[in-house]
């Protein structure tokens, strides 16, 4: 799995002493960060656009000791100094300096209203379109982190080298799938194809209930009906229905023998049975996963695969999400349904 982050930030004159410690700061926290990763075994792609190649130009001046693979794009401003709508009478009333202050204040409003959310906003979809947003690490906190993902190309080995990756995420929601490996290698570690038979039907599990998760996100979102098949999930993974059998409960087999079943009916069993389980198996994956990532940065990052919006910051999304008053319902549908393991909203109701 690899990351990307991007900042963004303005500038346009050269900078005073107190904004070149700032900028200095900031890059190396940047750097400290993307090299700590690195030790690790993992790699971040950095990205910094600017208003003018003064950002650049300063950093390179002390980066040479914490040299990182950071790719600078300059979004130079128009040539046009002054807005040739107003009259020169007009612009004979304010000083020079009164001018450059307008001036660098249209600057500023045309960079971040105008020509930087019209680039970034085709620059993600077409370099990362399967990264899957999150919120950015907290060792970056501080700097001007415009967008952060982790992207990968290939999904877990065990996938892979079974044979069953393509077929697993024709199960996902067609919301998901174009993120299906990010999602993946984020959400659930790898294990090996020489997994003992219960440590690979547990993994199986897991996955089942990842599949019923993400069906019950778009459900409870109102972006689209639930179509989880819990028998077509199973018979796709190849889950074994004796491990199975061991995940009943007293309460879930007490349930089953006293329902009245023909005997013809050992399909619609089966499918009861497989229920019973991956209802209760999925209330253990959600936890799992919310004691990882947080409950609110979970519901992000899977709300911006259904609505990805590049033109603010995450911070300003993930504000406008759950730091105000206005939740939209849906919203606080599926937080619901990530807090309490499940919700009936996920099940079309």
């Amino acid at each position: 799995m690899q990351q990307v982050i991007i900042l963004a930030s303005s500038l346009w004159e050269k900078p005073s002493e107190q904004e070149q410690e700032h900028l200095e700061k900031n890059y190396l926290k940047l750097a400290n960060y993307v090299l700590s990763e690195k030790l690790a075994g993992r790699e971040v792609k950095t990205v910094w656009f600017c208003s003018t190649p003064v950002i650049s130009e300063t950093i390179s001046n002390f980066s040479s000791d914490y040299n990182i693979n950071l790719e600078f794009i300059i979004l130079e401003p128009s040539t046009l100094m002054i807005d040739s709508s107003q009259k020169q009478s007009e612009l004979d009333e304010f000083t020079e300096r009164e001018i450059a202050e307008r001036e660098l204040i249209r600057l500023e409003n045309d960079f971040w209203e105008d020509s930087f959310p019209a680039e970034i906003d085709l620059y993600i979809p077409g370099h990362y379109p399967n990264a899957l947003e999150i919120m950015p690490p907290s060792e970056l906190g501080g700097l001007p982190v415009w967008f952060a993902a982790n992207f990968s190309h290939k999904g877990p080995s065990y996938l892979e080298e079974s044979g069953l990756l393509d077929s697993y995420i024709e199960l996902f929601p067609t919301a998901f799938r174009h993120k299906s490996l990010s999602l993946l290698v984020t959400c659930f570690d790898d294990i090996g194809i020489d997994e003992p038979w219960g440590g690979a039907n547990e993994y199986k599990v897991q996955l089942l209930c990842f599949v019923k998760l993400l069906h019950g996100f778009v459900s409870a979102s109102d972006y689209d009906f639930n179509d989880f098949s819990v028998t077509e999930t199973a018979d796709s993974l190849g889950i074994n229905d004796l491990y199975l059998g061991g995940l009943l409960s007293a309460d879930m087999f007490r349930e089953l023998s006293d329902s009245d079943y023909e005997a013809e009916d050992d399909h619609e069993l089966r499918t009861d049975f497989l229920e019973s389980i991956a209802r209760e198996q999925v209330c253990a994956l959600v936890t799992t996963l919310t004691k990882r990532f947080g409950v609110t940065e979970l519901c992000a990052m899977l709300w911006w695969c259904i609505w990805p919006n590049y033109t603010q910051s995450v911070y300003d999304r993930f504000d406008d999400l759950f730091m105000n008053f206005n939740f939209p319902p849906e919203l606080m549908q599926v937080y619901n349904l990530l807090e309490d393991g499940w919700s009936d909203y996920a099940d079309n109701n």
